[in-house]
């Protein structure tokens, strides 16, 4: 007689009895009985820790399919809640073992309303640790669960007075601080803006933003603030501090608005397109333009103005804010002028190409590059080279102007038409009336020099952002 005994995990052993015979014996199939059962566990509400033999399996709700049979003490457990200890557990063969468990609560609330809203609200326990912090809503309450127990609760939000209060919490209770209770002091000042000479109605701007009119009271947070006034082309500006609690006046005195970096170019008339014959058929015929006098700017629109402006820089090379802005289009270039005219008394726009091509010619002269020269070279502009160089870095031409010729394409704001010089209106032209292309003059840093003459026109889509085209602004009288 052969005794052997079967085993296997989480199975109840099987002994077994039999004579061997001759040749293969086959006991069968044998099967163990299984030694376990399942055990399915759930909270109201959900997301107790589970604690079995003291070891964390899990969150409820939890369900296992093979655990061992026996008897097993739990443990449930979540924060503001009253933990439930050593439930005994009892699993059987091939059975499932159910718990289920309402879990008492532990805490009270405080329900929370701020004036201003965005406050950010810091609780703090007895022994003086942080346990939660977050911003008050905007529309509703805040709503704080704790444990029973006292807490300081700090509210805070900058340019405002800090608040703080004591609360003490029992389990279930709820406490409401109300917008009267939690309204913070507005830290700021009164500043009052004048002119001299006195102008009622000259416009007060705040930071680049238009604010009031003289003579204006203003309310303003503490702070650093450019003020500026503005009427009838003259303006003044002062830097002001603003303190707690302080009235200031301010008075500006309005001057004629500077030109800046901008040359004034006399109006006149001059031949216009392939005065040299040597230029493409789009710069033909040759014709008489005349148009009115204009401020145009001395450099190429910079990186620091477009971000002051805009308050990003989409250029590639980012060398410094005396680097001329690229990658922006054609329509990217009005939203620049738009704004900028909000900000200021809104003459600026870009140039005509009868403009443009007549102060590269230094006011129409008989001169082939926007040097005031007819030749070029490496000494005289940026072509034919690797990226841009700061504005300014090569000599003006006769007018005053730099980079007329080379470092990046310019956009004007004509339409282009390649047949248009042929019945092109003689005083200040604008263009065709119709296309989709704009012109671009100029030539840029990584192009050969005919592309640089003054009479060359260039092209593309209103939408082009290449990094070998920005503009130059025009200022209108």
């Amino acid at each position: 007689m052969l005794r052997i005994t079967l085993k296997k995990e989480k199975h109840h052993d099987k002994k077994l009895e039999f004579r061997l015979q001759g040749g293969m014996n086959d006991l069968g199939e044998v099967k163990l009985s299984p030694a376990f059962g399942g055990v399915k566990i759930t909270t109201e509400p959900s997301g107790a820790e589970i604690y079995i033999a003291g070891r964390k399996r899990g969150l409820t709700p939890w369900f296992a399919t093979e655990v061992a049979s026996g008897a097993y003490l739990i443990s449930l457990r979540k924060n503001l809640f009253h933990a439930i200890e050593n439930l005994r557990l009892i699993v059987e063969d091939g059975k499932i073992a159910r718990i289920h468990h309402q879990l008492e609560k532990n805490f009270g609330e405080i329900i929370l309303q701020t004036e201003p809203s965005r406050v950010t609200a810091t609780i703090i326990n007895a022994e003086d640790q942080i346990v939660m912090k977050k911003n008050t809503s905007e529309t509703d309450s805040t709503i704080f669960q704790l444990s029973p127990g006292n807490y300081r609760l700090k509210l805070e939000k900058e340019n405002y007075d800090p608040l703080a209060f004591k609360i003490s919490l029992a389990k279930n209770s709820r406490q409401s601080i109300t917008k009267q209770q939690a309204t913070l002091r507005r830290q700021g000042g009164f500043l009052v803006v004048s002119t001299k000479p006195f102008t009622r109605g000259a416009e007060v701007w705040v930071n680049g933003i238009k604010k009031a009119t003289v003579p204006a009271n203003l309310a303003l947070l503490t702070g650093e603030y450019d003020i500026e006034v503005k009427h009838k082309g003259k303006s003044g500006k002062e830097k002001v501090l603003i303190r707690d609690g302080e009235s200031q006046t301010l008075i500006l005195e309005l001057k004629e608005q500077s030109s800046g970096d901008f040359v004034f170019v006399k109006g006149g008339c001059y031949q216009m397109g392939d005065t040299f014959g040597e230029g493409d058929s789009d710069e033909k015929p040759v014709h008489q333009v005349c148009v009115d006098g204009f401020y145009l700017g001395k450099y190429e629109v910079t990186q620091g103005e477009w971000q002051k402006v805009m308050g990003n820089n989409p250029s590639r090379f980012k060398n410094g804010n005396n680097y001329p802005v690229e990658k922006v289009s054609w329509e990217e270039v009005q939203t620049f002028i738009s704004q900028l005219n909000r900000q200021t008394d809104g003459k600026y726009r870009l140039p005509t190409e009868a403009e443009w091509e007549y102060a590269c010619r230094e006011g129409g002269k008989s001169v082939k590059y926007g040097t005031g020269k007819n030749s070029l070279d490496s000494s005289s502009a940026r072509f034919n080279s690797g990226a841009t160089v700061k504005v300014g870095s090569y000599q003006p031409n006769a007018l005053g102007l730099y980079d007329m010729s080379g470092n990046v394409w310019e956009w004007v704001s004509d339409r282009y038409n390649k047949n248009y010089y042929g019945n092109s209106p003689g005083n200040n032209p604008t263009g065709p009336g119709s296309g989709s292309d704009r012109v671009r003059r100029g030539g840029s840093w990584d192009i050969i020099p005919g592309t640089l003459r003054c009479a060359f026109r260039g092209r593309g889509i209103p939408v082009d952002r290449i990094y070998i085209l920005g503009f130059r602004l025009l200022r209108t009288p």
